[in-house]
């Protein structure tokens, strides 16, 4: 939104900045990058008759007022003044906006030199601006920027973590967004967000697992399918084979097969060959005997495409 942070999408997104906006500002200059980002971020300039120039942040969220006033009261001897609007009877939360009185943005640009810096510029960007899916349904983590500029700030901080955020314009807003798991986790650990870290890589380890077991389960019922439609097309063959008579002019070999398969349908190929009266395959071992048998019902289908 234009006029204050944006509305939270899941419980998940709302934990991080939780436990983001509960950590105590940095001390030293370095600790203002936080309330850079949020000013950048989530800050609108305005100008008013008397007051000047400032900056406003809006919002609903306690958390994000409280952690904007101290971060101001602790790290800055700035100028500022609140108002809060009140709903009443509409099950909303009250507004706080802040007025900043104060050209911060202008004069601080430069604190982003130090590697610290950068990560607190992240941590109060996600506090701002960001957006996380619940890693139990997929993997999201996504800033919403109101400019290209802004945008451009956000990609060249991540950069300096090797951090490879996408990009794409959606209703005039530019985002920034992350879709593998393990930089959304280097993203946590760098803003500091360890609660939330150790939640979201017990749940990528869980959904993991679960994606093991789904792939073994459709593997082995694609190969239970296989098995049955191809026991099912010999047991056909072999059918027609005896109807037209054809059978009994084949290779004993081939005869004998075809009785055991008849009378055993659900056989593997290593039980049909201990069946078989005479060894089958060269070496004797279990997938030379697989190997014989599967050759000899082959014969048998091939047998019974020639005559149809």
């Amino acid at each position: 939104e234009s006029d204050g942070m944006i509305e939270e999408k899941t419980s998940f997104a709302s934990a991080v900045k939780s436990e983001l906006l509960s950590k105590s500002p940095s001390k030293g200059k370095t600790g203002n990058a936080e309330l850079y980002a949020m000013l950048v971020f989530a800050g609108v300039k305005g100008k008013r008759k008397g007051d000047g120039e400032y900056i406003k942040i809006s919002s609903d969220n306690p958390e994000i007022s409280r952690k904007c006033f101290t971060l101001l009261k602790k790290g800055t001897n700035i100028e500022i003044s609140a108002r809060i609007r009140t709903y009443i009877r509409s099950g909303k939360n009250d507004r706080i906006t802040i007025l900043i009185k104060d050209p911060f943005l202008d004069r601080d640009k430069g604190l982003l030199k130090d590697k610290e810096a950068k990560r607190l510029f992240l941590r109060g960007a996600f506090e701002s601006i960001g957006l996380m899916s619940n890693p139990e349904s997929g993997y999201h983590l996504e800033f919403v920027c109101d400019s290209r500029e802004k945008r451009d700030m956000l990609l060249g901080v991540c950069d300096t973590f090797s951090l490879k955020g996408r990009t794409v314009v959606r209703k005039r807003n530019h985002i920034v967004y992350f879709k593998e798991g393990e930089t959304i986790a280097d993203l946590l650990n760098i803003m500091g967000a360890h609660r939330s870290l150790m939640e979201f890589e017990n749940l990528r380890i869980l959904k993991e697992m679960r994606g093991n077991v789904n792939r073994r389960v459709n593997c082995e019922t694609a190969n239970i399918a296989k098995t049955v439609n191809a026991a099912s097309r010999q047991l056909n063959d072999i059918a027609f084979l005896k109807e037209k008579g054809i059978l009994w002019t084949l290779p004993e070999t081939l005869q004998e097969i075809a009785i055991l398969r008849a009378d055993h349908p659900d056989a593997t190929l290593s039980e049909l060959s201990d069946m078989c009266k005479k060894p089958i395959g060269k070496y004797h071992n279990r997938r030379s005997l697989r190997s014989g048998i599967n050759h000899r019902l082959r014969k048998l289908s091939e047998e019974a495409d020639r005559y149809r």
